[in-house]
């Protein structure tokens, strides 16, 4: 739904006397006439590492209280390359055809005198809309256009429009409007939002830079923003995903989040019980299973694995979920009608299950309660005697275990009938998601080795790999994943003997195992080097020396970015030809906020053993605290081993 990275602003349909007065009103300021925007042209340099400047952003909000209206936006690029013109060039727009439509007003190229080098697009081509009530449509209208003519010294200029009948309780206005974007260069940029004073509106502006002027008139409030020479805002490495410093305003109408739950509650949680067609199926599905916990497996398996998964978000289904009798009918459904089902399955069951909505992830969550943020329904429900929390969509993660974009999120719990309660979803603490490698093997006389690596996996990691295995592969392609799988142990392997796991049993731990096979080692007659992949560390030398070049710093650092917010644990025990010697390095021991790194070295008899174990942290650290981070970096890379030497003796 970006107008290339301008998030949608709405205006009410001009067909009210008020509206089509607005709409001049809000054109007409000469500060934003054509040939006013298109001479800021005239003063740029020819040359320079932007191959576009944005010399106009606009935006125009007119919305009445029900949230009818249109959404109208501009942009004018100057070009300055050739890959600029290519950009520039074309565009794509798209939104929710569940509530808008979209019209395109013009897309020229002109000169900065105003000469009009293209007057009409090329192409344009719109998406049709989808079946009323199909969700298996993508749920989203399009619309693309190509202009010829746009080199560089060119301007395009572009103009679209989305319109609406109403919008939902809460959805009246976008979520949120930036005036720029990192490395992107805007010269003048605008935003009028018109509201019925009957609405709501809340603002909230991070990093505006921008003059804001407010009034009221005539039933309405005005709001209009202005910029100028908007920084280009750069952002910075290992930097937390909340800490945008892009300029911006964002909305909302509704005070709370326990605001949004209630009306949930209200217009979508009336018909969570199973009918007929649902109690045939739950009796089939719990059919001879001994005690509650099969049971319970036996039903979220169904669901999760059963069900295929629309993956479309609440808002763009109406914030529905169909009737539990209807998914299994037609035997699919988004998370909403997956979470409902599952939570009337459950509680057939006598479990108690509530269903909860999650929502998206962002600096300001908590302050923005909005039905349109909300991104995923999940289930809570107690088995054994623990709260536990699970997403029917993910069908490899076992109940328990949250995707990435979800553990640590703002929720709401909305039962069918009683109050609802706003919290926090659980976050995975590091150990929990975890990668283990064990690797048993030896080596020859010749230098060559083989051995087996198993590789057992934890938490959110496991999901890659369930579903890497539950797809049907070649053989050839197996091949292919194992020979790039030896290679990343030991350079110029060979892999075989794949043993594999049943990727769809979420109970049980996924693990797998292969047979790498290394040609000679590198070897001068007397020494051999054995290469130790995981114990390179030249990841963490990068960081150290890109943090250390690039200082002072603006932006906080989020610790799971630069050391990971996962366990990986290595154990190698190789066996050696009688009489050689491995020549042991020092053992590495760095603990500390950052996460923990241990390296162990050992040999008895001709067992070379070495351990290592990384654990990940998280978190942030203020910008003027990297110099402790660096400090840490350096140390555990003192000690880095990518190889280790092994000494010939007589046998």
């Amino acid at each position: 739904m970006n107008f290339r990275g301008c998030l949608l602003v709405a205006i009410l349909a001009p067909t009210s006397t008020w509206a089509q007065a607005s709409v001049i009103d809000a054109h007409g300021d000469p500060s934003v006439r054509s040939d006013t925007i298109y001479a800021l042209a005239n003063g740029l340099p020819a040359s320079g590492r932007k191959a576009t400047v944005i010399l106009f952003k606009d935006a125009v909000i007119q919305v009445d209280a029900t949230g009818r209206g249109t959404r109208t936006y501009r942009l004018v690029t100057f070009v300055k390359t050739a890959a600029g013109a290519f950009r520039a060039g074309g565009d794509r727009v798209s939104c929710d055809p569940t509530y808008c439509r979209l019209r395109l007003n013009w897309a020229r190229v002109v000169r900065p005198d105003g000469t009009i080098v293209t007057k009409e697009p090329r192409a344009l081509k719109e998406d049709q809309r989808p079946p009323e009530g199909d969700r298996g449509y993508a749920h989203e209208q399009s619309m693309m256009w190509f202009v010829d003519g746009a080199e560089p010294g060119t301007i395009v200029d572009e103009s679209y429009t989305e319109e609406y009948d109403s919008l939902p309780r809460g959805m009246e206005l976008p979520t949120a409007w930036q005036f720029s974007y990192p490395g992107v260069e805007v010269k003048r940029a605008r935003l009028v939002v018109d509201a019925a004073d009957s609405l709501p509106v809340i603002v909230l502006e991070r990093n505006a830079g921008s003059t804001r002027s407010e009034r009221r008139a005539d039933g309405r409030r005005f709001f209009t923003w202005t910029a100028r020479d908007v920084a280009s805002l750069e952002t910075e490495p290992f930097a937390p995903d909340t800490a945008d410093r892009s300029p911006a305003v964002y909305f909302h109408t509704v005070a709370t989040w326990r605001e949004v739950g209630e009306w949930y509650q209200r217009r979508s949680l009336a018909h969570l019980d199973l009918e007929s067609g649902g109690l045939k199926r739950y009796a089939e599905v719990t059919h001879r299973q001994p005690y509650l916990a099969d049971t319970i497996d036996a039903i979220y398996r169904y669901v999760v694995q059963g069900v295929q998964s629309l993956y479309t978000p609440p808002a763009r289904t109406g914030f529905i979920p169909w009737r539990p009798d209807h998914t299994i009918e037609i035997g699919y459904g988004d998370s909403q009608d997956k979470s409902a089902l599952l939570v009337a399955m459950l509680r057939r069951a006598g479990v108690s299950a509530t269903y909860v909505l999650a929502v998206r992830k962002g600096w300001h969550d908590a302050d923005q309660p909005s039905p349109q943020r909300l991104s995923a329904a999940l289930v809570r429900f107690v088995r054994g005697g623990d709260t536990v929390y699970a997403d029917p969509d993910s069908r490899f993660l076992p109940p328990g275990v949250l995707p990435r974009a979800l553990a640590g999120a703002l929720a709401i719990a909305v039962p069918q009938t009683g109050p609802v309660t706003v919290l926090r979803l659980p976050e995975e603490a590091p150990v929990a998601t975890a990668i283990s490698h064990l690797i048993v093997g030896a080596m020859d006389t010749t230098g060559a080795v083989r051995w087996r690596h198993t590789v057992e996996l934890s938490g959110q990691v496991q999901v890659d790999v369930r579903r890497a295995f539950a797809i049907q592969h070649s053989a050839a392609y197996e091949r292919q994943q194992l020979v790039a799988d030896a290679r990343g142990d030991l350079p110029g392997s060979a892999g075989d003997s794949l043993v594999g796991f049943d990727a769809q049993d979420t109970r049980t731990t996924p693990s797998y195992s292969f047979i790498v096979q290394s040609p000679k080692l590198w070897s001068n007659g007397s020494q051999t080097m054995l290469p130790l992949s995981f114990a390179d560390f030249t990841p963490f030398v990068a960081a150290a020396e890109y943090l250390e070049q690039h200082q002072p710093r603006a932006l906080p650092i989020a610790i799971e970015k630069v050391v990971g917010d996962t366990t990986v644990i290595y154990d190698l025990k190789l066996t050696l030809p009688p009489g050689w010697t491995a020549l042991l390095p020092a053992d590495l021991d760095a603990s500390g906020e950052f996460g923990t790194v241990v390296r162990k070295y050992s040999q008895e008899g001709r067992i070379l053993h070495i351990t290592q174990r990384v654990v990940g942290a998280s978190g942030a650290i203020p910008p003027d605290r990297v110099g402790v981070l660096v400090a840490w970096l350096r140390r555990v890379t003192k000690y880095r081993a990518p190889y280790i030497v092994i000494a010939h003796g007589a046998p």
